[in-house]
């Protein structure tokens, strides 16, 4: 570690904490097939809390474009369609509808929050050449394929009660060992 120059430490923070992010959305998903409610409400409130800073913050220092508004903007979009579909007695959305909505909107804001996120707390990471952005990218598009495909397939490594154990509901695919009788 010794070798490390920082540019390549803070990349190697990011990749971290990034893939966390990213893993617990796209385990859950692969699982229970759904993203939890409570997940994408962590996302609406730093996508708001961001918006709301650059609307609010010092008028001359601008940090987001058009595009980086609409991103941050899509959990918001799912909140009101969700409340909308909830209480309108005319208007019926299904859930796969719903379900689809929340996944778009994590997968357009989740990225865009991460990386206002540690282009804030990374001081090297506003200077991370394209390439090595790319790289940090596809790591984490990695980590999101294999967090699902272990989840759909959590049988394999899992039983029912690791999920009890850990205050989780079972999906409906865990592993259930038959108990033999003395």
């Amino acid at each position: 570690m010794k070798n490390l120059n920082q540019s390549l430490k803070a990349s190697l923070f990011v990749v971290a904490v990034s893939s966390l992010a990213v893993w617990d959305i796209s385990f859950n998903f692969g699982a229970y097939g759904i993203i939890f409610f409570y997940k994408i409400f962590s996302l609406w409130v730093v996508s708001t809390a961001l918006l709301l800073a650059h609307f609010l913050f010092e008028k001359d220092k601008k940090f987001l474009n058009k595009w980086s508004i609409f991103a941050l903007l899509t959990p918001t979009v799912w909140a009101f369609i969700e409340v909308w579909e909830n209480h309108a007695e005319t208007i019926y959305i299904t859930d796969s509808i719903i379900s689809f909505i929340a996944i778009v909107a994590c997968l357009i804001a989740l990225p865009y929050v991460l990386y206002i996120f540690f282009n804030i707390i990374v001081l090297e990471a506003s200077s991370f050449p394209k390439k090595m952005i790319y790289k940090i990218v596809l790591i984490n598009i990695i980590i999101a394929i294999c967090g699902f495909l272990l989840g759909a397939n959590n049988y394999i490594l899992l039983d029912c009660e690791d999920f009890k154990k850990s205050g989780m509901e079972e999906p409906a695919n865990c592993f259930k060992p038959v108990e033999i009788e003395k």
